[in-house]
Parts: structure tokens; sequence; C-alpha cells
């Protein structure tokens, strides 16, 4: 299992725990999808009433698709760097959706670092 699967699959739970997160959440339904090199294969996430749920595979018709470097992408889950800098960077590319979408992604996430600084 890659970084980006791993620190995901970790995070999902602290994510729904979050008010900050559920509210940002609520009004944002999608389905996003990772293909990401260094894991064995793709990945999704589905938000929808407030809640986010991890799946194995590819997802039916995914709002967002994103392909990359999973190592780049695993700070991103875990709150450390906002989403925009491996995008930026070429490491991540949106390659189905809008990449300013990625600035909800950013906030919901970014809850997580805002929560550990406080524990």
């Amino acid at each position: 299992m890659g970084k980006g699967k791993e620190a995901l699959m970790q995070t999902v739970d602290l994510i729904n725990s979050i008010d900050r997160s559920a509210e940002l959440m609520q009004g944002w339904s999608k389905t996003i999808q990772f293909d990401f090199k260094g894991e064995a294969g793709p990945f999704n996430l589905s938000i929808d009433k407030g809640k986010m749920k991890f799946a194995e595979g590819p997802a039916n018709n995914p709002d967002i698709v994103m392909t990359g470097d999973t190592n780049a992408f695993a700070p991103s889950v875990t709150g450390l760097v906002d989403i925009s800098h491996p995008i930026s960077r070429g490491d991540i590319v949106i390659t189905k959706g809008q990449v300013k979408e990625m600035i909800t992604f950013g906030r919901i996430f970014g809850a997580t670092q805002r929560l550990r600084r406080k524990g």
C-alpha cells in the first residue's frame, strides 16, 4: 500500500468527526478517484451529506480524477501541505474535474491539521 492511500484510509474517520469538515462537505457532494504511481490500483472517496467514505477500486462515475505521485499526495491528506502545492509542482494532475474544486478539498483536509495542533 502506498503512502497516499494509507494516509487517506487513516484520516477518513477523523475527517468525519470534525465539525468544520462536515460543514464543508455538506454542500460538496463529489466522488474523487485517485490513480497514483506507487499504489497497487485506483481507489476513491465519495463525499455526500457531510460524510466521507473510502472505497477500493475505480469509482463508477467520478467527478474528479487525480493522477500523480502518491508520496506527494500523502502530506495533503494529513493537512501538512495544502493540496495546491503538489498540483502547482505538477506532482498531482487533475485529469477530470476542475482544479479549483481542490480548494474545498484542501479546506476539508486542512481541518485535521488544526485539530492536531490543538491536541
